[in-house]
């Protein structure tokens, strides 16, 4: 699917209304699939995709103002558009991004030793050729230097989770783990995994599944310090039967408590699920993304042509979030708790409308 040319993606961070701000020129052009991580230090990096390129954008001020985008790299048929595109992790100064080649089918690792201003070569992750082509992953940031990364991998034929674990912020990477294989010989074929860490080290993958024609949100968990993943559980509190793909994989964090919590889809509506309430209806809409701050928890979905927001402190309701605009990427900042969303605007004149500081 070939989505709309963006011409800006829009930063914003909480409490303060201020004016869009632009991560790359107006004159970049095509560039899609935004993803947001931000250093110890505040430094915010932003990955994206412009065809078959990869680059990342940097702030030095919090946000304020971006750099030149910086190009990472290139690979044949870049997996792009529909959660597709690269991932980015950093941990001080070590940045690491993500990609899949829809031409070779494989998923590759890009590194920078100094902030982001020089890449290396791609490296190869999936240990067996070709086996990554769907074009779907998702990458986690844990304690220590810790990176996970998790795709759709069909190397036996049947689409199952994979992963694979670098203990060195993303230069090396070590072998790829069969994270979840159905019962029923395949997951959903073209919804992207997630991927969480909590500070203690234990490690969650999400995806959608598919038993018994049910297309649900289900998440497996390895404990710190053991190698197996434990048997699989199903978001939510009930089911939906589905023939088809719907292309949408939520996100998977941890909160303050280092339980984990999660964001998905089911029909026409957006749930979160804790360990205290297995499903909260947010409202209508397709594509969510969260995170846990010091508000509690961030949510941006879509809905329709536009984007919607809440989070779980008293009183919160779903606000429009911005118009013309669509997926949603978040972090927060490690420095001072700011949030940084950045997403694709889909209209002219400035291709998305919209920033909120929120500090």
């Amino acid at each position: 699917m070939r989505l709309p040319h963006l011409a800006a993606f829009i930063l914003t961070a909480v409490l303060a209304f201020a004016d869009p701000v632009a991560i790359v020129p107006a004159d970049f052009g095509n560039a899609l699939q935004p993803q947001v991580a931000i250093a110890a230090d505040g430094t915010v990096h932003v990955a994206l995709g412009r065809g078959t390129e990869i680059f990342v954008a940097t702030s030095r001020n919090g946000g304020r103002s971006f750099e030149a985008p910086v190009k990472v790299g290139e690979l044949p048929k870049l997996a792009l558009g529909m959660r597709r595109g690269p991932r980015i992790a950093v941990a001080g100064r070590e940045v690491t991004i993500t990609a899949i080649s829809h031409d070779t089918g494989d998923l590759f690792g890009f590194h920078s030793s100094n902030g982001g201003q020089a890449w290396s070569a791609p490296t190869r992750i999936n240990d067996v050729a070709r086996a990554a082509g769907e074009g779907l992953d998702g990458l986690a940031q844990g304690p220590q230097g810790r990176l996970f990364v998790t795709w759709l991998d069909h190397r036996t034929g049947k689409m199952e989770i994979y992963g694979a674990e670098s203990l060195d912020a993303g230069r090396t990477w070590g072998p790829n783990l069969l994270v979840y294989h159905s019962p029923e010989d395949k997951v959903c074929e073209c919804c992207h995994p997630s991927a969480a860490y909590n500070s203690a080290g234990d490690l969650v993958v999400m995806f959608r599944n598919w038993l018994q024609g049910n297309r649900d949100l289900w998440i497996t968990t390895r404990r710190a310090g053991q190698k197996a993943f434990a048997a699989a559980s199903r978001q939510g509190e009930a089911s939906w039967k589905l023939p088809g793909c719907p292309m949408d994989g939520g996100a998977i964090f941890s909160l303050a408590d280092d339980s984990f919590a999660s964001v998905w889809r089911r029909d026409k509506e957006v749930f979160l699920s804790t360990k205290a309430k297995p499903e909260s209806r947010l409202g209508e809409g397709t594509q969510p993304i969260a995170f846990s701050g010091r508000d509690g928890v961030q949510v941006w979905w879509q809905q329709g042509v536009n984007l919607m927001r809440t989070s779980t402190a008293p009183g919160a309701t779903a606000t429009l979030f911005a118009t013309n605009a669509k997926f949603a990427a978040a972090a927060v900042s490690p420095r001072d708790g700011s949030v940084v969303v950045a997403f694709e605007g889909t209209a002219e004149p400035r291709k998305g409308l919209f920033a909120e500081i929120f500090r």
